[in-house]
């Protein structure tokens, strides 16, 4: 792929929330006049997914509705782009996928086998199973463009740097808009008062490129940190030390605070780890035993990609706390994660959950990828789950913010009203006066201790009800 070609073109799309190119002051007299100058162009390979799991899926109709089973990590995404392909409203198309055997990337999109699969099914009448073989997925989905980069770096004689480029070119068509992001990471790793980035693309005649494994970062920052590697050679200073007087005390592009930034310690940790004082800068050095020891280094930067998500938690009667959202699970262990994130917020043993992902009848939000399904998820669980914690705090007369709750059953539970709970009797106030109602609602065939745990739970749900009526009957 030739980096002048007459086809290139600035990119459309790069990433959420970024431009494909970006200038801050004036790089080309800036590099050119830096005493230290790095000029190198890298390039890297297609990569294809090839997950485990190849893509499948099996639909079929209920009247005008149609439920597609399939293997995608965005199922709010994936609805849309079957309602739109079919011409029908999103309300009939249901998507589920509960478990998914691998992503990362792979499985953004939706393609043939759920197009085809869904229109197969609504011609005879029946469900049908669609399987893209193993050689399929190497022309039929997505992978990573191979990459042309260009980065130059101009410094000073201690290392500070002056001027940052980084140019990519990647290839995709006008119709697919997707360009690998490989520059976004550099406009906020190192500081420097002279700043450019620029996507392009070529059109070429192969399959679409897309996100794969680390969109951006993956190929971008091989680059990046490898011309810096070249410019501590050339300086002959530490790799580490390198980078650290080169650490920016803000974004050096938007000008703002960041809101979490480790890297110093991250590499000072790694150092004392890795035993970075035993380092030699020259090849060959360093050696145990018939073993030729290398150390090297690398920072590494990924963007929070933030966007809001729903969830659902309803308490049953037995204890049990349902959760539901139309997040997904590609092995990353989001059914875990979000499960104990669900038992810590309401003081519950991790088997009384119930989690339930993967359908597009529940709450949206928008999947996982980009490395932030825990964090778009677990806040909208993090949040229902504070808001149901306040919910029985005001049923039972408590105030929410002392009202601490722990992985136990509490000895007594103030409820709202004349009551209170004590393990699993409900007792009646009167006048001050505590009366016991052990001798109501008896019933013959039932145990004492199934009686005074039928009328907790009456007490409680009464309670419950009374604060937010539009509960479920089961809850």
């Amino acid at each position: 792929m030739a980096s002048d070609s007459n086809l290139a073109f600035r990119a459309q799309c790069v990433r959420v929330g970024s431009e494909p190119d970006s200038s801050v002051g004036d790089f080309e007299p800036a590099f050119a006049a830096a005493p230290v100058r790095i000029d190198e162009t890298y390039r890297t390979p297609f990569h294809i997914h090839a997950q485990m799991e190849p893509h499948a899926s099996l639909a079929r109709w209920e009247g005008d509705r149609v439920v597609v089973h399939c293997s995608t990590q965005f199922i709010e995404s994936a609805r849309k782009r079957v309602a739109n392909t079919l011409t029908i409203p999103q309300a009939n198309v249901r998507i589920v996928s509960r478990y998914v055997g691998g992503g990362f990337g792979g499985k953004l999109p939706i393609y043939a086998d759920v197009i085809l699969g869904a229109l197969a099914a609504r011609e005879l009448g029946r469900p049908v199973k669609t399987v893209l073989t193993r050689q399929q997925m190497f022309h039929l989905t997505t992978h990573r463009s191979s990459t042309v980069q260009r980065v130059r770096l101009g410094a000073e004689r201690d290392g500070v740097l002056s001027a940052i480029a980084h140019e990519l070119w990647s290839h995709g068509t006008p119709r697919h808009p997707f360009c690998e992001p490989a520059a976004v990471a550099t406009r906020t790793l190192y500081a420097g008062a002279h700043r450019m980035t620029r996507h392009r693309s070529v059109a070429l005649d192969l399959p679409a490129a897309d996100s794969c494994r680390g969109p951006g970062e993956a190929v971008g920052l091989l680059a990046l940190e490898s011309a810096m590697d070249e410019l501590a050679h050339r300086l002959e200073l530490d790799p580490i030390e390198l980078r650290r007087r080169n650490e920016p005390p803000q974004d050096p592009e938007k000008q703002v605070p960041f809101s979490t930034r480790q890297l110093l310690g991250c590499m000072d940790e790694g150092a004392r780890r890795f035993g970075w004082e035993r380092r030699d800068a020259r090849p060959g050095q360093v050696r145990e035993g018939r073993w030729r020891i290398g150390l090297g280094m690398s920072a590494a930067s990924r963007g929070n990609l933030l966007s809001e998500s729903h969830c659902r938690v309803v308490l049953m009667l037995d204890g049990t706390l349902q959760v539901r959202m139309s997040m997904t699970d590609i092995g990353t262990g989001s059914y875990t994660v979000l499960s104990q994130i669900a038992a810590e917020m309401l003081g519950l043993p991790l088997e009384r959950v119930r989690m339930e992902l993967g359908d597009s009848d529940f709450p949206p939000s928008l999947g996982s990828g980009g490395s932030v399904g825990a964090a778009r998820a677990g806040s909208a669980l993090y949040d229902a789950c504070e808001k149901l914690r306040n919910l029985l705090a005001q049923a039972a007369g408590i105030d929410p913010a002392l009202a601490p709750v722990r992985q136990s059953r509490p000895r007594r539970v103030p409820c709202a009203g004349p009551r209170r709970h004590s393990g699993n009797r409900c007792d009646l106030f009167a006048g001050g006066r505590r009366q016991n109602q052990s001798a109501q609602n008896q019933r013959p065939g039932r145990t004492r201790h199934q009686r005074r745990r039928r009328r907790a739970r009456q007490c409680s749900v009464q309670c419950l009800r009374r604060a937010d009526p539009r509960l479920p009957a089961d809850a």
